[in-house]
């Protein structure tokens, strides 16, 4: 029989043996039932029977296939078993037994299938020679010797103490469903039968085994309508256990609150005035704020909890698994290397497949799995607006390249790299986009863990490629505010490089904002490197990017000189240019510099000059005539009368070079002199890039901003280009 048709074959079966399922009408007890109806005698089989408990109250004993409570006293008992259900008050024997194998066991589900309910409770009591109208019976594939047992006292003084032992079999995998999930099985007066309809077609398509089957035993008598409590709370405990293993539904795509064949009994003594007892007192409630409800729902919970380890092999740990976080959005253990096969190049993707544990089942990977079902889930519920997925979900598939790769400084970089478009409207596409996005960001991880510089030489290719991301940081320093001013560079530095920027720019007198000798002096002036610069140079180095920073120095002839310096990956200052055109007043402090400088960076022979120094083409020029492939600019001008008008178009048309102008923004104020306050307004001031006569880039913000570009110095032209608030 294929596995399809035993599936299906096996639902009714199942259903026979749950009273909670869809049930046949009621029939008369068959001859052998009625001629069995006499009381048998109260003793054990006699051998192979364990003692797995004894108490006043009942004897739990354990033999092969079934697991039989021998109730001493008589029992309130409230029970799904298929024939003599409800609630009872006669029952004696409360019986779990397995009643085939998993899968393919047809002999057995024949058994099942060829016998009416009372006929089949009947063999099971002829089975354990018991009376069958004394029984409450649940059946089960699951195995026997694999029964969880957990139990729970609460003791006060003045009080008996309250004590409850459940015994639980629970198996998942191939049944697990959600309440209110899709089936195809209805019942009529004729039997159950399936419904065929498109909506339907989930619960075809599943393995129709697993079963949670709960016994819960309390030593107190319990009143009937806190009995029918005792149901809701059971039911919840096992839905929280399912909950804390994360099981997914099998026929839709949310979590588990069960299976569609759960069975339960529930059973405590009857009071003194209803049976020959010395119990004259009742508990009325089952809430859950009572520690009757506590009990029962902390005890079921780790019954089902234990159960499904030894059953289903799920405990906790085990569900650190991105199939087991994400499978319910269609993740398997065969599609996610294929999926990753459209975002890594095949050598990548061969290692990949080699190591798929590096992928389904690191922690931080799992975790990140989780966050984005759990989200997917909000949004699925109507708890977030469908206005915000597309960063949302962009926001939760980046941890999953920072846990992948181990560099969480890199999450901007990332997160710009990741590319959605996400339906708003159709919630099972925009789920499996979401699930796409999720594994776009495990290969771009995935290659950043693993670079591919790091092998051989290449690093040295890489490096000298003509493609370079450049930074621009497009900032306002604050007036002789040398601390605050480090630490915003330092900000702006990292979230350039977490964006990918290979070389980062600076505005003139980035340090210390450009008229500093009207707060500041200039008599803290030192030698280069000073201590903020010190500060910067640590961090070219850790975050591998090449900076060029305006600041200032003292040379060994005690001269002062506002300064260029290009800091290279390894944090070295490696050249430095000193401002030739300096500014009489503003910039009396400084000393002119010489000449236009050159330096290498990553194989690119690159000009330097500081604002002014491009008022006039003879520095520019002199730049082109000693080789400069670019020119590279740090300035505080200012527009208006005296701004840069087409001073960066005519120096790059002069020279035909590109020109790279970081300048910056912010209104300087100067300390008030004889009671006036001048200002330097540099808010509409721009950073540009310009070539051959005209401006390619023009940036302006009057906030601290960052301008990103890709820029091919082989082809001298713009790949993109895209901006940035600096984050506070």
């Amino acid at each position: 029989m294929k596995k399809a048709q035993l599936c299906l074959t096996l639902l009714p079966v199942i259903l026979l043996l749950s009273a909670c399922s869809l049930v046949q009408p009621t029939q008369e007890p068959s001859t052998a039932l009625k001629q069995n109806t006499q009381a048998r005698p109260n003793h054990l089989p006699a051998t192979g029977w364990t003692e797995l408990q004894s108490n006043q109250n009942f004897i739990a004993l354990r033999k092969g296939r079934y697991l039989k409570v021998e109730l001493n006293n008589p029992h309130r008992v409230i029970s799904t078993s298929a024939y003599n259900g409800g609630e009872k008050t006669e029952i004696k024997y409360l019986v779990n037994h397995q009643s085939m194998e998993a899968r393919g066991d047809m002999r057995w589900v024949n058994r099942v299938l060829q016998n009416s309910k009372p006929q089949y409770q009947q063999l099971i009591a002829n089975e354990l020679n018991i009376n069958a109208e004394k029984m409450a019976l649940m059946g089960t594939a699951a195995n026997m010797q694999l029964l969880a047992h957990h139990q729970q006292i609460f003791e006060a003084v003045g009080i008996e103490p309250l004590v409850v032992d459940v015994y639980a079999t629970a198996g998942v995998r191939g049944n697990a469903m959600r309440a209110g999930d899709p089936t195809s099985w209805y019942e009529t007066a004729d039997g159950n039968k399936k419904y065929t309809a498109k909506n339907a077609d989930a619960a075809n398509k599943s393995d129709m085994s697993g079963t949670i089957n709960i016994m819960v035993l309390i030593n107190q008598p319990v009143s009937a309508g806190a009995m029918n409590k005792l149901q809701i709370i059971t039911t919840e405990a096992k839905s929280a256990a399912m909950n804390e293993l994360a099981v997914s539904s099998r026929y839709s795509r949310h979590l588990a609150t069960g299976t569609g064949t759960d069975q339960m009994i529930i059973a405590s003594p009857l009071k003194a005035e209803q049976a020959a007892t010395d119990n004259d007192f009742e508990l009325e409630s089952g809430s859950g704020h009572l520690k009757l409800g506590e009990l029962v729902g902390a005890t079921v919970k780790d019954a089902v909890l234990k159960a499904l380890v030894w059953q289903n092999g799920l405990p906790a740990s085990e569900q650190a698994s991105l199939y087991n976080a994400l499978g319910r959005f269609g993740l398997t253990t065969e599609n996610l290397m294929s999926r990753l096969l459209t975002h890594l190049p095949e050598q990548e993707h061969k290692q990949a497949k080699r190591n798929p544990y590096s992928f389904s089942h690191e922690n931080r990977v799992v975790a990140a799995g989780y966050a984005l079902a759990s989200v997917l889930d909000r949004f699925a519920y109507g708890t977030l607006t469908p206005n915000i997925k597309n960063e949302t979900l962009r926001d939760f598939s980046t941890q999953a390249a920072v846990a992948i790769s181990g560099r969480s400084e890199r999450y901007e970089f990332y997160w710009q790299q990741l590319t959605s478009s996400l339906s708003v409207t159709d919630l099972e596409q925009s789920e499996q986009q979401a699930v796409d996005l999720f594994i776009q960001a495990l290969a771009i991880g995935w290659m950043d863990k693993w670079p591919e510089s790091l092998l051989s030489e290449t690093s040295v290719t890489n490096v000298n490629s003509s493609a370079k991301k450049i930074a621009f940081l497009h900032l306002n320093p604050q007036l002789g505010d040398l601390k605050g001013n480090t630490q915003m560079l330092k900000k702006a530095i990292t979230q350039a490089a977490d964006a990918g920027a290979e070389w980062i720019l600076t505005p003139e007198l980035a340090l210390s904002g450009y008229r500093f000798t009207l707060a500041i002096g200039d008599d803290w002036i030192q030698p280069a490197p000073d201590k903020w610069t010190a500060e910067l140079q640590s961090l070219a180095d850790k975050l591998n990017v090449v900076l060029f920073l305006g600041h200032v120095e003292q040379a060994d002839d005690d001269k002062r000189y506002n300064t260029l310096f290009v800091i290279d990956r390894q944090g070295e200052i490696i050249g430095k240019h000193h401002k030739i055109q300096t500014i009489p007043v503003s910039e009396a402090w400084s000393e002119k510099g010489e000449q236009p400088q050159l330096v290498m960076v990553d194989g690119q022979q690159v000009g330097l000059l500081i604002c002014a120094d491009a008022y006039r083409p003879q520095h520019a020029l002199t730049l082109k005539k000693a080789g400069a492939e670019l020119i590279i600019s740090a300035a505080n001008w200012a527009p208006g009368e005296y701004g840069p008008k087409d001073n960066w178009r005519e120096r790059s048309s002069e020279t035909g070079l590109p020109v790279f102008i970081n300048n910056r923004t912010g209104l300087e104020t100067r300390p008030a002199v004889k009671g006036t306050i001048s200002q330097f307004d540099l808010r509409q001031a721009i950073s540009a890039i310009a070539y051959e006569g005209k401006h390619i880039v023009e940036h302006q913000n009057s906030d601290n901003s960052i301008l990103l570009v890709d820029w091919d110095f082989d082809k001298q032209q713009l790949n993109s280009q895209r901006t940035m608030e600096l984050k506070h």
